[in-house]
């Protein structure tokens, strides 16, 4: 029983912290890609990340997502733009299974 702990905090990354008992704390934030700073957008603006949130409508929730030549694809909504001044929509950005983003309007989160 102690060698399987050896070997898993061996094999755990650089973000892991060994505590009493043998196991292991690993900082998923640390494991996580980094979003940059800002994103474009399909109406060519780019809000600053700042200005996303991670609380709000649809937050968390997974859609499937048909995207043509892909089929259908698994996505998590992360964050959520408000609408804007000058009739900017509210925006919802996705990430899919793969790991690629992309940024929604409400009508095609519900598609």
């Amino acid at each position: 029983r102690n060698s399987s702990r050896a070997v898993i905090s061996a094999a755990a990354p650089a973000a892991a912290q060994a505590h009493s008992g043998g196991s292991v704390r690993i900082n998923l934030s640390e494991l996580t890609p980094a979003v940059p700073e800002a994103a474009e957008t399909t109406s060519g603006h780019s809000p600053v990340e700042s200005d996303w949130l991670s609380d709000g409508p649809r937050v968390g929730e997974r859609v499937l997502r048909r995207l043509k030549g892909h089929g259908y694809v698994h996505a998590v909504v992360r964050l959520w733009l408000p609408a804007g001044a000058d009739d900017e929509p509210a925006l919802w950005r996705i990430r899919h299974a793969d790991g690629d983003e992309e940024d929604l309007e409400e009508y095609e989160l519900l598609e």
